[in-house]
């Protein structure tokens, strides 16, 4: 699956008028600039592992982005349905594109989270890197209202401004269960330059 999902984007690099000589550029732009990204890559992956061994059922993500984890979890036997969404346009058009070669089983919705009305209730609902760009409290809040009694919340993201802690008082106040609570280690931030612990988060009610 990975492997078509690359191959994909790919094709989608060079429709868009790359060059070969231009890839080989960000790649090696990117490696000899950060070196540590070989560490940091693992990190993620297995982040990416252990919220895909969680998910379950009826499956949201929320800022799925370029879908590599929809796409994963549609593949997945005791996933029913996943659903994908992202505010960015052009990522979900890549989504769709690529759910032809892949996977029929995701569905992907351009729009915002928290304006969106979705049909039915899930069992899964993930937030992965999604909530330190957002108003945090508001997200959980509407993940709360769409999930069902038995359901858990997955949240995989960098530790900045206190976000974890910040769940944390969330789910005291809302009486939530937090079933896991992991670090992975230390990673870039790309968009703040800065380094952060990598973290897992499972809320129940």
């Amino acid at each position: 699956m990975v492997r078509a999902y690359y191959e994909e984007l790919l094709k989608e690099f060079y429709e868009s008028g790359g060059s070969e000589d231009e890839l080989y550029w960000l790649m090696s732009s990117v490696l000899l600039r950060k070196p540590e990204i070989h560490g940091e890559y693992r990190l993620r992956e297995r982040l990416v592992d252990e919220i895909a061994e969680l998910a379950r059922g009826r499956v949201l993500d929320v800022g799925c982005g370029m879908g590599l984890l929809s796409f994963r979890l549609a593949l997945k036997e005791n996933v029913e349905k996943v659903v994908g969404i992202d505010s960015d346009p052009e990522l979900i058009d890549f989504c769709i594109k690529v759910r032809n070669k892949i996977s029929s089983k995701p569905r992907f919705i351009r729009g915002n989270f928290l304006d969106t009305k979705f049909q039915g209730t899930f069992d899964t609902v993930i937030f992965l890197y999604t909530l330190r760009h957002n108003r945090y409290n508001e997200f959980l809040r509407k993940a709360l209202q769409l999930l069902e009694p038995s359901g858990n919340i997955i949240i995989g993201d960098i530790d900045m401004d206190g976000l974890r802690d910040k769940i944390i008082k969330f789910a005291d106040r809302r009486r939530l269960k937090v079933l896991r609570n992991i670090s992975l280690g230390m990673i870039g931030d790309r968009d703040r330059e800065e380094k952060g612990r990598l973290f897992l988060m499972v809320l129940s009610r």
